[in-house]
């Protein structure tokens, strides 16, 4: 139920069968489940942004612009740190040293 659930949402489920739930593959749960996590929040932007198209490029360009960098990964622990940092009006960062 839950793959067929998945499939119809656009999941991508590759090897992945009911019985890897019976089985309590972790791994493969784990799959489904960030997938799903991943597609609620994308469901929650939409909404909150009025638009009928989000995705993580969308996400990423709203990130950087509230850093102000052009960080094109999103995984320097720097960027990260700043991110939690600027408040709204992006008047406050942390500064890197070195």
């Amino acid at each position: 139920m839950c793959v067929t659930l998945g499939k119809k949402l656009g999941f991508v489920l590759v090897g992945i069968e009911g019985k890897d739930f019976v089985d309590k593959n972790r791994k493969l749960i784990l799959a489904l489940v960030w997938q799903a996590c991943k597609y609620h929040l994308l469901h929650i932007l939409k909404t909150i942004g009025n638009t009928n198209y989000v995705d993580e490029t969308t996400i990423k360009n709203w990130a950087n612009q509230m850093v102000g960098t052009n960080n094109q990964t999103l995984f320097d622990f720097f960027f990260i740190i700043n991110f939690i940092c600027t408040d709204p009006s992006g008047q406050q960062e942390v500064q890197r040293d070195g």
